[in-house]
């Protein structure tokens, strides 16, 4: 993991747009994945350190799970909340 790195996600509970911020990484790419209920991975992307990165939830209402990764290394986990 990285020590010494945050990862800020708002709003959440989320309705069609959420960002995530990831601060405190050496590396200036991350890639965020979304897993449904069941683990199964729904949203696959890349955003830049430093920046509040939009994305789309076009995902039906429910919670899910959050995982950050940068040069191959966890960043940090987390739920968010589809409203």
């Amino acid at each position: 993991t990285w020590p010494g790195a945050s990862v800020h996600v708002f709003p959440n509970p989320a309705q069609d747009l959420i960002f995530f911020k990831v601060e405190g990484i050496d590396q200036s790419d991350w890639n965020l994945e979304i897993f449904d209920a069941m683990g199964r991975s729904v949203l696959n992307t890349n955003g830049k350190t430093g920046t509040s990165f939009p994305v789309t939830l076009n995902l039906p209402t429910g919670v899910y799970q959050w995982k950050i990764q940068s040069a191959g290394k966890g960043v940090s986990v987390g739920k968010l909340i589809k409203g």
